[in-house]
């Protein structure tokens, strides 16, 4: 059974993969995030597990809209249930079925807001990046001229990296940032893509192959290394 610790963590990652966390604890859990390749396997489940509950699709537009009156409706005709179970009007059973129900369908508004983005292909995303105010585009080359991929750099200061080809089988690419002359993990790749946490002017993003969960420091050669 998990302890209060893990129920925690896994409470904060569900809702990282929903986008609801604020900023500062989104940055937070991905400073955690990139120095714990265990927690980054359990976030990569989440979003494995959430883009397979759905295909992608257009959202109609005003769906949000609509749930978000639903919720105010339902919340509305729970007053009465609540206070036949006996909640008093300042007692802090009063409206308990209302916000369970608005809890439940915002969660629905997110999904459908949320999940055909999870389910986007990694080429989708790139093209999504490179179309915001700010962004700038980075061919990653090797020294032979061959493509290895695309970097981009956001407004907000975090890169997003698609490589041209998959890992070898049984390896993964990490992700460094390095400063003067050491790598810092940024984290390891999901697949071929990748997206930092903000990162400062001018820094030089490397991409190795590593291990499965990755490792403290790089055990090859960087197959690129790009200054952003």
């Amino acid at each position: 059974m998990p302890n209060e610790s893990e129920q925690e963590r896994q409470e904060q990652l569900s809702l990282y993969v929903f986008g609801l966390l604020e900023r500062d604890e989104a940055a937070s859990l991905e400073q955690q995030l990139a120095s714990n390749p265990a927690w980054q396997s359990e976030l990569r489940a989440m979003e494995d597990t959430l883009s397979a509950l759905a295909e992608p699709v257009a959202v109609p537009p005003g769906s949000a809209e609509r749930l978000l009156a639903r919720v105010r409706a339902d919340q509305a005709a729970s007053a009465p249930a609540n206070r036949s179970l006996g909640a008093s009007p300042g007692g802090s059973g009063r409206r308990l079925v209302g916000p369970l129900v608005a809890l439940g369908l915002a969660a629905a508004v997110a999904a459908v807001l949320l999940l055909p983005r999870l389910n986007a292909s990694p080429e989708r995303r790139l093209a999504e990046y490179q179309a915001q105010p700010g962004a700038v585009t980075f061919p990653l080359t090797a020294k032979d001229g061959q493509n290895l991929g695309t970097a981009v750099r956001l407004n907000d200061g975090r890169a997003f990296v698609l490589l041209a080809a998959d890992a070898p089988q049984g390896k993964v690419y990490q992700a460094w940032q390095v400063v003067g002359s050491a790598p810092v993990s940024l984290g390891v790749f999901q697949g071929r893509s990748f997206l930092s946490r903000p990162l400062g002017g001018g820094v030089t993003l490397a991409v190795s192959v590593e291990p499965p969960q990755g490792s403290p420091q790089p055990t090859t050669a960087p197959i690129l290394a790009q200054t952003l």
